[in-house]
């Protein structure tokens, strides 16, 4: 029970996020400024809730399900909790971070509001807007990357920092995809719009395959070569970290086409990839 409110209140995303964007602080080689490790997860505690503040706002028929049912009755915890996280966060980073990140922060935080903005339109002009897994895999692989895109560290990159972007975002939009096949009759009943309900289950399960592939070339033919080059000390970890990432998916996607786990379930477990890379 306390690892499904953990998950409900996002918690476990700020912890993976976290695990994510220290992975690539390291894979830069550039210090991590000590401000980043409390604004960061806050931001995304922040988001996140905020994004399940709008689903119970703009939805009816949630009362079946665990998760916006539980948004719905606290929802003036949440409020406060998406308040205290974000107003801290932004004070923080105005106190404590450079300029450059700051300003780099902000941009991300403006493609936040772009976002939620697409999420909770559903036309303009009679043109169907992208669905959330587009939004969220890229806002949440440019949050996540972020040492990567501040403009004075772009002379440090080279191609196995950008592999390790197009890999990462390769694996978060295999996770969002599943979790979204796994609510699909949810989200049906519920009016939420998602990937499988907007392209049909086949469609969506080609995409998930073709990311696959995507990612196991990077793995292949870049990531592991690089990491084995350098090789240090938790090369063999790493190498596992990255892989179960990339398959983990598939064993929730067969879960949930099983019935052996509920959609909840499933969500939480596709956090654990995530998380691993405090190891990677």
């Amino acid at each position: 029970m306390i690892f499904r409110y953990i998950s409900y209140l996002s918690i476990d995303v700020a912890l993976g996020a976290l695990a994510v964007g220290i992975y690539f602080w390291k894979i830069l080689d550039r210090n991590i400024p000590f401000s980043w490790f409390i604004i960061f997860p806050f931001c995304v505690y922040g988001i996140y809730n905020l994004d399940h503040w709008f689903d119970i706002q703009s939805h009816q028929n949630i009362q079946e399900n665990p998760r916006r049912n539980f948004h719905l009755n606290h929802k003036t915890f949440l409020e406060y909790s998406i308040l205290i996280s974000l107003f801290s966060s932004f004070i923080i980073a105005t106190l404590f971070l450079p300029l450059e990140l700051f300003l780099t922060g902000i941009g991300i935080g403006f493609l936040v509001i772009l976002h939620l903005f697409i999420l909770n339109s559903k036309k303009i002009d009679g043109i169907k807007l992208p669905t959330k897994e587009l939004t969220i895999a890229s806002i949440y692989t440019l949050g996540t990357a972020f040492p990567l895109i501040i403009p004075s560290n772009w002379q440090f990159l080279n191609q196995f920092h950008i592999t390790n972007i197009i890999f990462l975002y390769s694996i978060v939009w295999n996770n969002l995809i599943v979790n979204s096949i796994s609510d699909f009759n949810r989200d049906k009943i519920e009016g939420y719009s998602s990937l499988p309900l907007n392209l049909g289950l086949k469609i969506s399960i080609a995409l998930l395959s073709f990311s696959f592939v995507l990612g196991s070339i990077l793995l292949v033919q870049w990531i592991f070569p690089y990491i084995h080059q350098h090789e240090p000390p938790y090369t063999i970890l790493s190498i596992n970290v990255l892989l179960f990432s990339l398959i983990f998916p598939f064993i929730l996607l067969y879960a949930s086409f099983q019935k052996l786990l509920k959609p909840d379930s499933i969500r939480i477990l596709g956090e654990i990839p995530f998380i691993l890379f405090f190891f990677a």
